[in-house]
């Protein structure tokens, strides 16, 4: 077996240590090549070495200069048998620092111990005979490092450094790369210009094993500035000098720049703490990396719905600063079983069309930005509103529905503001408590009430939880789809998870069986969109007598087979058998089970119509068989009470007049499947829905339900009381 190498990418604090180990080892990963991304000395795979990292770097256990040598070194002579039985069998190991970090924070950087020849002979005895293959020592003025490093590692005992102390640990790794023949790469430019440089060297060391030793030759004088330094190596100097003179001024970029109406400019520091946070800064498709830890991707997606930001800017704003540069290696799917490896993902930029597609995989769990939280009124960069424009549309018709979507976005706005007026003329609130967060609030419940005037084609982030295998099976599904929007994603999906696990699949077609069915549907049925149809039937439920259960209910507690158990009861009389039906529902109510197997028996399907604001909310309880038809305009809408208040009812009803006339000219063009892009959140939808009475117990138990959820839910109860009285009453209870 060829053995894999061992590389090490060091430098001071800031330099961007961790960005190219993270980019070395996608590179290698694409080239085929199995790769770990290592931080030394901090395995998360060896208990022994976090237990020593936690305690240097908590400050509540002080230490001397000795102790932490030590314990360095400990934790380092643990971590290396790692990274050696790692390329023993194979694998090269991409890791950020090695001993010269020892060398640079304890002799040069605090001074404190004077023998230089011991504390080589206390690293070499760590080391032992594992010697990097390569080592690159990465450089950047004290000034870039400062504002690199700002913010960042509170509470860590090395932080809060001095400029002096900075240019003495920037001194020390650069004497110890001259004296050891390392490989040094000066880090000012833009992080890929960085990259091809580190490339370079390391494609080298892939063909070519070279070692360097540990420990200096002789004792040396240690130098007290980069100055004495250059001095000492003219040739250094002259080659250090010339990267200054090109040196921009991105190192004292903040990680973003606000600009009009809110929108957000990313910098080069800003896209390079990113690139070390998720897979693909530029594509609206995107997966956390294991920066973040699982609760901090939580924390941030559910930021979404409190933000108007992009996940991008909530990441630089709020969590940027409170990672670090500490990365965990990458997932190892050969040892990890798919379905336990979690991942975050993102998708940015999608449809409410798009999104109601995602949610249906119920294995995944789905944090929606709520539409009602986004300020639809602002418009991009290119002057655009934030909405979806299917690609594939005629030039007329793409023009036809760009403007009727822009006259649906402003008549939008326009409700919103009056409504907003309306809501603060209206409110009780004293004048002098009329703040700007009471202002804020009363433009929140606007957007509430307006939300059904917003087009399907609108556009919001989707953040999923799911096991790499769902996320596999989500993208091969996507990728099958008939419609595009829902192909790109997929495609996107499947990119992220091939670079991030270095896995290759093939491609899916788009569903011909799909297309098939809706041609022979299209061809044998008539259509109908009548408006005065019952928004709710209960079409089926199983058992016809919801007595038939009980024998279900008493059989683990009998040792009769079903089939005598069942004839039994049969016999018994009404009081008796609904006696133990009661019984069983009050017993589940009032411990609040849900695992009541003998209710999955029991089954309802429905047939409903409800507006896509309700059928968002049914689609994030993960209900098993929930099936939609293609929506349209044509089963009408209900105009708010508040709307009639503040006499907008004309503007309200004429978004629904231009996305009737939009449909239909979409239609007529032959782009049916995207004419549903041109239907609003307000438009009613017929959907059919299967559960088992479990389900159904579980659906009313629903905490603050929507006014229009709560509406369903009363017309579902009556339906289930007439086929299920006993069911019926006992839900009553739970609601």
């Amino acid at each position: 077996m060829i053995k894999g190498k061992y590389i090490v990418i060091e430098g001071p604090e800031g330099v961007g240590k961790t960005t190219q180990v993270l980019l070395l080892s996608d590179a290698l990963r694409k080239a085929g090549l199995p790769v770990k991304a290592l931080r030394e000395p901090n395995h998360e795979n060896d208990i022994t070495t976090q237990a020593i990292r936690r305690l240097m770097q908590d400050p509540s256990y002080p230490m001397n200069t000795r102790s932490e040598v030590l314990l360095f070194n400990a934790a380092r002579s643990q971590m290396l048998d790692t990274i050696k039985n790692n390329c023993e069998q194979g694998i090269t190991c991409v890791v950020d620092r090695n001993y010269l970090t020892t060398l640079a924070m304890q002799y040069y950087g605090r001074g404190d111990v004077p023998d230089y020849q011991k504390i080589n002979a206390i690293i070499s005895f760590a080391v032992g005979e594992m010697e990097p293959d390569l080592t690159i020592v990465l450089d950047a003025e004290v000034p870039a490092l400062r504002e690199r490093l700002r913010g960042q590692y509170q509470g860590d005992r090395f932080n809060n450094l001095d400029d002096a102390f900075l240019e003495r640990i920037r001194a020390g790794y650069l004497w110890e790369a001259k004296q050891r023949g390392l490989q040094i790469v000066y880090a000012v430019g833009g992080i890929e210009d960085v990259f091809k440089e580190v490339w370079k060297l390391a494609a080298v060391a892939m063909a070519q094993r070279q070692k360097t030793p540990a420990v200096a030759a002789e004792a040396v004088s240690q130098p007290q500035s980069v100055a004495e330094i250059l001095a000492r190596q003219p040739a250094l100097g002259q080659a250090a000098e010339a990267v200054k003179q090109q040196e921009t001024n991105t190192s004292d970029e903040p990680f973003f720049k606000k600009g009009r109406h809110g929108h957000h400019t990313i910098t080069e520091a800003g896209r390079s703490w990113l690139q070390t946070a998720i897979t693909n800064i530029d594509s609206d498709v995107f997966l956390f990396r294991d920066k973040l830890e699982n609760r901090q991707a939580a924390a941030a997606l559910a930021r979404l719905n409190q933000r108007q930001d992009s996940l991008r800017i909530i990441l630089l704003d709020e969590f940027a600063a409170k990672t670090g540069e500490q990365t965990q290696p990458k997932l190892d799917t050969a040892k990890l079983p798919q379905k336990l490896v979690n991942l975050h993902a993102v998708i940015e930029d999608a449809s409410q069309l798009h999104i109601s597609v995602v949610m249906r995989h119920r294995q995944l769990a789905c944090l929606a930005q709520s539409v009602a939280s986004l300020d639809f009124s602002q418009k991009d960069a290119s002057d655009q509103y934030n909405y979806f424009v299917p690609p594939n549309l005629k030039p007329a018709t793409k023009k036809r529905y760009r403007l009727i979507m822009d006259q649906l976005l402003d008549t939008h706005s326009e409700v919103v503001r009056k409504l907003t007026a309306f809501i603060q003329d209206k409110s009780t609130v004293p004048e002098a408590e009329r703040d700007e967060n009471w202002q804020a609030e009363t433009r929140r419940s606007a957007q509430r009430i307006a939300q059904p005037m917003l087009p399907i084609a609108a556009k919001s982030t989707l953040g999923v939880s799911v096991s790499v295998q769902d996320l596999q099976n989500l993208a091969t599904s996507l990728i099958g789809s008939a419609m595009l929007e829902d192909r790109a994603v997929g495609q996107k999906l499947h990119n992220e998870l091939r670079g991030m696990l270095g896995e290759s699949s093939e491609d899916s077609a788009p569903d011909k069986l799909s297309d098939e069915i809706h041609s022979m549907a299209r061809k044998l049925l008539p259509e109908n969109h009548a408006s005065e149809v019952t928004a709710v039937q209960l079409t089926e439920y199983w058992p016809h007598n919801e007595l038939d259960l009980v024998a279900d209910i008493l059989y683990e507690h009998s040792s009769l087979p079903l089939k005598d158990l069942q004839a039994q009861v049969q016999s018994w009389p009404y009081n008796q058998k609904a006696n133990v039906f009661n019984t069983y529902l009050r017993e589940r109510m009032n411990q609040k089970q849900l695992s009541g197997f003998n209710l999955e028996k029991a089954t309802y399907s429905w047939d409903l119509l409800v507006d896509h604001l309700a059928f968002s909310e049914l689609l994030q309880l993960n209900i098993a068989d929930l099936t939609w038809q293609p929506l349209t305009p044509r089963y009408g809408y209900e105009i708010p009470e508040p709307i009639e208040q503040a006499g907008l009812t004309e503007s309200f009803e004429r978004c629904f007049d231009l996305s009737l006339e939009l449909f239909s000219t979409m239609q007529a063009a032959g782009h049916e499947a995207e004419a549903q892009y041109a239907t609003l959140l307000g438009h009613k939808l017929r959907l059919k829905v299967t559960q088992n009475a479990e389900e159904v117990f579980r659906l009313f138990e629903l905490n603050n339900p929507s006014p229009s959820i709560s509406t369903l839910l009363n017309l579902m109860h009556e339906k289930l009381a007439e086929a299920h009285p006993l069911m019926a009453e006992a839900i009553k209870f739970t609601i």
